[in-house]
């Protein structure tokens, strides 16, 4: 779908991993071949994450706004939530771009681009 880039990490996030997992996210924006608009970040594998991973999290979040493109989360479980919400996050990420399933992200990009009507 042309500026969406939707990216799953495939490994929990923390200290150890947390500057990998920015690059690639990084990488996946760079070398998407389209304008990017949406970056949507499938969490089902960060469920437990440390301060490392909260901050790399944040730092992602606002190198892509610096970029203009929206960073979203998807299949955010409730402990990944709490740790969002522990750590002010959500309020910086928003309330309305945090997804408990990939496909109502998805259809929010759509309906942002008047591919659904509401």
């Amino acid at each position: 779908m042309p500026g969406l880039v939707v990216y799953r990490y495939d490994a929990p996030l923390c200290f150890a991993n947390a500057e990998d997992f920015r690059r690639r996210a990084m990488s996946a924006v760079t070398t998407a071949g389209e304008p990017v608009e949406w970056f949507i970040l499938s969490a089902e594998a960060n469920v437990d994450v440390d301060l490392t991973a909260l901050d790399a999290l944040e730092r992602l979040r606002k190198d892509l706004s610096d970029k203009g493109i929206v960073f979203v989360m998807a299949r955010v479980r409730q402990d990944l939530r709490d740790a969002l919400d522990a750590a002010d996050l959500l309020p910086r990420i928003g309330e309305t771009r945090i997804f408990v399933t990939l496909p109502t992200a998805i259809d929010a990009f759509r309906v942002r681009h008047g591919d659904i009507k509401t």
